[in-house]
């Protein structure tokens, strides 16, 4: 059975219009993934406080809510505590979370990722954040993009080996970590996926860390 030519037109057009429009929705597709990927991070209305005034707010915390700040006991060498941010409040005496403390060699005050920073982003946890740590440790496989990390009933939780961290109009891949930190949600990046572990397994109470 021959094919007459307009059949033949009218199936080479069909066959373009849905090569164009696969075309168009993969376009989109990836328009969409990079305006995720390169989306600047949401300001941020903070204010920088002192160690001091970190320690009034743990006192705070510890007294109304029995919660503990907790800080890593190790550092890679040269690092050193350069900046704690919190949520500015309706006056100066007010504060708000997260919590955001900053760690780098070059005394970097800024909240914003860079790369050679270690950040914490500290909130109080919740059971749904928990419930979601949770169902991703017993989800894991070895060919997930994360690794479940346990190292006690009290702190767990996983570190994306590669996520994705902007930085003056650049896009970065570092390790970062979700976890449950008795009562809390941390945050926390590095550039080293190993110095990021002995960082969380050095975790103690933020006056132990200002005991030693």
């Amino acid at each position: 059975m021959r094919i007459s030519i307009k059949s033949r037109l009218g199936i080479v057009l069909i066959i373009l219009v849905i090569a164009s429009a696969t075309a168009g929705i993969l376009l989109y597709l990836k328009y969409l993934d990079e305006r995720l990927l390169y989306t600047k991070p949401a300001p941020f209305r903070g204010k920088i406080i002192s160690f001091e005034k970190l320690l009034e707010i743990n006192n705070i915390l510890r007294k109304k809510r029995n919660l503990t700040l907790y800080l890593p006991a190790w550092l890679p060498e040269g690092y050193k505590l350069s900046a704690i941010w919190v949520k500015r409040g309706l006056n100066d005496s007010e504060w708000g979370f997260p919590i955001i403390l900053v760690y780098s060699k070059d005394n970097y005050t800024d909240y914003r990722y860079k790369p050679g920073t270690i950040c914490f982003e500290i909130y109080p946890a919740s059971s749904m954040s928990t419930g979601w740590l949770n169902l991703q440790i017993r989800k894991w496989n070895s060919s997930c993009d994360y690794i479940p990390v346990r190292i006690s009933d009290d702190v767990y939780g996983i570190i994306y080996k590669r996520a994705a961290a902007y930085c003056e109009g650049k896009v970065y891949r570092s390790p970062l970590a979700v976890l449950y930190v008795k009562g809390w949600s941390y945050m926390i990046s590095a550039d080293e996926l190993n110095d990021l572990m002995k960082i969380i397994e050095s975790l103690r109470p933020i006056d132990v860390v200002n005991e030693s």
